[in-house]
């Protein structure tokens, strides 16, 4: 099960934020965690939707010759022994159309809707097919905007949940955004109301992006009440965080009666940024909030936690849930069998226009470089981990040491992604 734009910040057991003045219980997500096997140093090579075309499946992707790396909404592979479905919820993303999904359709209830659809085909594959197979359900509750009708129309909650101060300024900006132009960007995340749809369309109806406009979110940062916006925002995630534990919790009860022969894995495509290092929403940036992701599994009728701290890529990730899928790893066998002794990770991670490269080595350098400007950052996230001293000009040897590693790997790889939105 893979959650989208979850920022591990927010959660337990890897918070490494200041967000201790805001308070959450995630009951069911904490469940998950105790009773796994839990990876808490976990990277992502690619800062933008990336599970379910290479956490787990790429591989097999690879193996057997399977060419498009942008999988269709549901999608069944039967190659040999290779029984492995795909489905994402909601079904659709088109980056033209994309306000469709995030405006017209209420993404708090709709995974909800999903649940017993997925549930019900899951066990009638399992009917059918003798060999093992592989489900990858993609949910992207988390997705903004965070503010969605439901939220907007339940007073209780709002007011459980937000000051004085901050409800009446949402109310004020809802009666008239167009008054607001320097707030677009938080507007666009935050908002899930019709009113603000128009804001985000060119005169051909097609949606467009202010996310990524520097000077979009400097202006932003420089209006009135920004710091109160940015509250606003960080307790809206809050709230879809609370419904996506209860997400979590229902798929847990509805597993249980799966559990004798399937292993359920939990984990996250990429974070999600709150003005970390002056961005919003993810793809742009490959530093850690965006590049780290929550991952668990979960053996059958497994009650204790295992806690893995070791640095791992999701590359390796996948072939070791591949490798539990052929058999070769269980529970008891997890750190005995040669197939589970996987090393430290060096992870090099891509923005998703391929302009932005990062290099995450295991002993806790991370290293940034910009390919348009060649400006270069140098962090050591055991001391930093918020990655804000760069240090590259007092270490220039092991800052060219990681950037001859990433040039080393960008002859072989093509850089620009030219469907990020821009």
């Amino acid at each position: 099960m893979s959650f989208c734009s979850v920022d591990t910040n927010f959660l337990p057991y890897f918070s490494a934020s200041d967000y201790s003045s805001l308070k959450i219980k995630l009951p069911n997500i904490v469940k998950i965690f105790d009773q796994s096997v839990l990876f808490t140093n976990s990277y992502t090579d690619y800062s933008w939707s990336t599970a379910r075309r290479f956490i787990y499946l790429d591989s097999w992707r690879k193996k057997y010759g399977i060419q498009n790396k942008w999988q269709s909404p549901v999608q069944d592979w039967e190659q040999d022994s290779v029984k492995a479905t795909i489905i994402r919820i909601p079904m659709r993303e088109d980056f033209i159309n994309q306000y469709n999904d995030f405006y017209n359709d209420d993404r708090l209830t709709e995974p909800f809707n999903k649940v017993d659809e997925v549930f019900q085909q899951i066990k009638s594959r399992k009917e059918k097919y003798n060999s093992p197979n592989f489900w990858m359900v993609h949910f992207k509750l988390m997705h903004y905007p965070y503010l969605s009708e439901t939220y907007l129309n339940n007073q209780q909650l709002l007011s459980k949940t937000f000051t004085k101060i901050e409800l009446d300024l949402i109310k004020i900006y809802l009666s008239n955004p167009t008054q607001f132009p320097d707030k677009y960007p938080f507007f666009q995340i935050l908002f899930g109301d019709q009113k603000i749809k128009k804001l985000f369309l060119n005169k051909q109806g097609q949606y467009v992006s202010y996310l990524a406009s520097e000077e979009s979110i400097k202006r932003w940062k420089k209006s009135t009440n920004y710091l109160i916006d940015l509250n606003i925002l960080k307790k809206s995630y809050q709230l879809r965080l609370v419904d996506l534990d209860r997400l979590i919790g229902e798929l847990f009860q509805k597993y249980k009666h799966i559990e004798e022969d399937t292993v359920l894995v939990f984990g996250g495509d990429h974070g999600e940024t709150v003005l970390e290092h002056d961005y919003l929403s993810h793809g742009y940036i490959p530093y850690d909030e965006v590049i780290r992701f929550f991952h668990a599994i979960h053996f059958p009728k497994q009650t204790t936690k295992i806690t893995v701290d070791t640095q791992y890529s999701q590359a390796t990730l996948g072939a070791m849930i591949e490798n539990i899928n052929l058999g070769k790893i269980d529970f008891q066998s997890f750190f005995q069998k040669p197939t589970t002794k996987l090393n430290n990770d060096s992870v090099i991670s891509y923005s998703c226009a391929g302009d932005v490269v990062s290099f995450r080595d295991p002993s806790g350098w991370k290293y940034v470089l910009f390919l348009n400007d060649q400006k270069e950052y140098l962090f050591n996230t055991k001391s930093d981990p918020k990655e804000i001293k760069n240090i590259a000009t007092i270490f220039p040897n092991i800052a060219s040491k990681y950037k001859t590693e990433i040039n080393n790997q960008l002859a072989f790889k093509q850089l620009f992604n030219d469907t990020c939105i821009k």
